[in-house]
């Protein structure tokens, strides 16, 4: 697929796809913030 290399990095939660890995994973923080996500990033508050 084409586009699957133009944007080879894919979010889990909503299939949206992304050019560079940082920009799937600053996506991944905002838009579906996990347990996970909030154990990485200790700046940010729980919702």
């Amino acid at each position: 697929w084409l586009v699957h290399k133009l944007l080879p990095y894919k979010c889990d939660t909503c299939d949206q796809s992304f050019k560079l890995k940082n920009e799937m994973q600053r996506h991944r923080v905002h838009a579906h913030l996990t347990a996970a996500d909030q154990a990485d990033d200790t700046d940010s508050q729980p919702n």
